[in-house]
């Protein structure tokens, strides 16, 4: 399991993890992303998915989160959503890997010893209304460190979303424009190009979600999501599948008066990628 943390956290502290659209190395965003596979380009609701959907929001909001990924990979997210003619959506979110082996050039049964890895980023997004479209911008800043590797990157997100009908909402967006420095290269991130749509039916009270994701040198991944409302609690699942990789996913929310409460689980075809979970804790303002 070292050995395979090894590999992944070296690929992730150079930004391809986020930008390379891996679905199998993707960090959870947050809970309700992790248990929709990351569906929701048209849907008001996916504030990580789409930069525009920060622009539907009709109340300030904070919220702690907690994700396990890869079974001993930990990361925590604090996120603040305001603003009232324009919005705005600051997060900032870690990760932290202990007690990874260190090992020389020789074989050697016992290691020569341990090391910390820890991974940090820092996104902003606004958004506001032009006409009958929202438009949407998002700058995400990281920085990590492995052993002796400091690597940083820079990417921009941008992001349209459209009413088509009452219950119909398209949207698009384009993301990872950007690159990523460390001490031994610098080199540009690949884009990734997405759209989809979101249709709320209203018998039922609930929300269809169909995307598909292109990125640079990887698959078209098509994901599909549904969240169905009942007394406060929303009930979420999703898949997504690609030629190389695919997963389902479950995930619920709670809201009570001013306290919101969110879950999400993946369920990823490959084994050794564990189970990745989210759980949230949100008050509206």
């Amino acid at each position: 399991m070292n050995f395979i943390k090894m590999i992944i956290i070296s690929i992730s502290l150079t930004g391809i993890v986020a930008a390379v659209g891996l679905q199998a190395l993707n960090f959870p965003a947050d809970a309700v992303t992790l248990a929709t596979s990351g569906a929701g380009q048209g849907s008001p609701q996916a504030l990580l998915v789409n930069p525009a959907a920060v622009g539907a929001a009709n109340s300030a909001l904070i919220r702690l989160g907690w994700n396990d990924w890869l079974g001993s990979i930990d990361g925590n997210n604090l996120s603040f959503l305001w603003g009232q003619d324009r919005h705005h959506l600051l997060t900032v979110r870690t990760w932290d890997v202990d007690n990874l082996e260190l090992r020389g050039d020789i074989p050697n049964d016992e290691p020569d010893g341990t090391f910390q890895v820890q991974w940090l980023s820092g996104t902003y997004g606004t958004a506001f209304n032009l006409n009958s479209w929202t438009i949407g911008l998002q700058g995400r800043l990281n920085y990590g460190k492995l052993y002796e590797e400091e690597t940083n990157s820079f990417t921009l997100d941008m992001g349209v979303q459209r009413s088509l009908t009452e219950q119909l909402t398209a949207g698009a967006s384009l993301q990872n424009l950007g690159f990523a420095n460390s001490d031994s290269l610098r080199q540009d991130l690949p884009l990734q190009m997405a759209g989809g749509v979101s249709w709320r039916e209203p018998w039922l009270n609930s929300e269809l979600l169909l995307d598909g994701v292109y990125t640079e040198d990887h698959d078209l991944t098509m994901k599909a999501a549904l969240a169905y409302s009942w007394q406060g609690l929303t009930f979420l699942g999703g898949m997504s599948r690609a030629s190389d990789y695919s997963d389902i996913s479950l995930g619920m929310v709670w809201q009570y008066y001013r306290l919101r409460v969110a879950y999400g689980l993946s369920l990823p075809e490959a084994d050794i990628l564990g189970t990745p979970q989210y759980f949230e804790l949100g008050w509206l303002l």
